[in-house]
Order: structure tokens, then C-alpha cells, then sequence
């Protein structure tokens, strides 16, 4: 299951010191964490976990999907939208 972003979530960017937009935080729970967790981000490959269930990814403006399948197939999707400040 994804824990975070949430379905329909609004996600503001923040900079870092260097004025750089940080990545957007992946996280989801698998009911044995030793098992794989494979990330799709709008239908590319972002990689796989397992253990801790947590990758991240740069993103642009706009709405996006991230999608999760396990190794027996269980699967989650949410959708949500990134925003950042240009000042």
C-alpha cells in the first residue's frame, strides 16, 4: 500500500540551500518487508525496494501517477498534482 503521497495530494517543492527543488519522498508498506516493492512513476521505472519502502524522484510541475506491485502481485496507485514557486 502507498502511504505517501495521498490520492489527489497537492505537493509544493521546496528548495534546497542551493536553491535546488528537493525530490518528491515515495512511501509504502508491504506486510513482509523483506519482499520487493517495484515503483513505477508515470508508467517509467523508477526502481525497487524492500525493507524500508522509500525512493524519491525529481518531478515536474503537473499531475503524476506512482504505482506500486509486489512480488506476489499486489499492486496500489495514487495520483497527485506537483507544484513549485518559481520566486
Amino acid at each position: 500500500q502507498i502511504l505517501y503521497p495521498y490520492e489527489d495530494a497537492i505537493l509544493w517543492i521546496p528548495r534546497d540551500f542551493n536553491l535546488k527543488y528537493q525530490e518528491v519522498v515515495f512511501r509504502a508498506a508491504e506486510r513482509f518487508a523483506a519482499r520487493k516493492v517495484y515503483w513505477y512513476l508515470n508508467d517509467k521505472y523508477l526502481g525497487a525496494t524492500s525493507g524500508n519502502h522509500v525512493i524519491t524522484a525529481h518531478m515536474p510541475v503537473g499531475w503524476h501517477e506512482v504505482f506500486v506491485i509486489d512480488e506476489d502481485g499486489n499492486k496500489d496507485t495514487r495520483k497527485f498534482f506537483v507544484q513549485k514557486r518559481e520566486s
